[in-house]
């Protein structure tokens, strides 16, 4: 085994070592909210054509400002992109009720999810990252009900950047 292989495995042993003691006291509903922002997170690292899901992260992909820098792209990127209520593989939305992999055929039309449920992804990704990776320095002081100082300034900005088109 390669020393830079052996070195990931480590790293993924106290990942998800960090992950189970963590998980210990949460409600279920708390990690079923856990569950649908990963789902997000992932479906948003496919589209942009990342090898590996949240789980395989490492630490080095959000080292310094990247962190932020990975939130922000996330932030631009739903504010420009309408993303269906029920969506599949790279934000598609699901067949229509009558199974039609054409939704143009569907007489429905698709509901896109809302500014208030995208800002919830968003949180929900990055408690994601601070249960992950609790050492990284945007979270260091931080105390459990806080905020990192970007997330806070990029929330309140959302209103504006999702201004370009209209959502029920």
């Amino acid at each position: 085994m390669s020393e830079e292989q052996d070195e990931h495995d480590q790293q993924r042993r106290r990942d998800q070592h960090r992950l189970n003691t963590q998980q210990l006291g949460r409600a279920e509903n708390t990690r079923g909210g856990d569950a649908s922002a990963k789902k997000f997170y992932n479906t948003y690292r496919a589209l942009c054509g990342r090898a590996t899901t949240f789980d395989e992260m490492l630490e080095t992909e959000i080292e310094a400002d990247n962190l932020e820098m990975e939130i922000v792209e996330l932030m631009m990127f739903i504010s420009n992109t309408p993303i269906p209520q029920k969506y599949g593989a790279l934000f598609k939305p699901l067949p229509g009720k009558g199974g039609e992999e054409d939704n143009d055929n569907d007489p429905e039309p698709t509901k896109v999810l809302g500014s208030s449920t995208l800002l919830r992804y968003v949180g929900g990704i990055i408690q994601l990252l601070w249960n992950k990776f609790p050492d990284h320095e945007v979270f260091t002081g931080l105390g459990r009900n806080e905020s990192p100082e970007f997330w806070t300034l990029d929330s309140i900005a959302f209103p504006i950047w999702n201004s370009g088109y209209s959502v029920s």
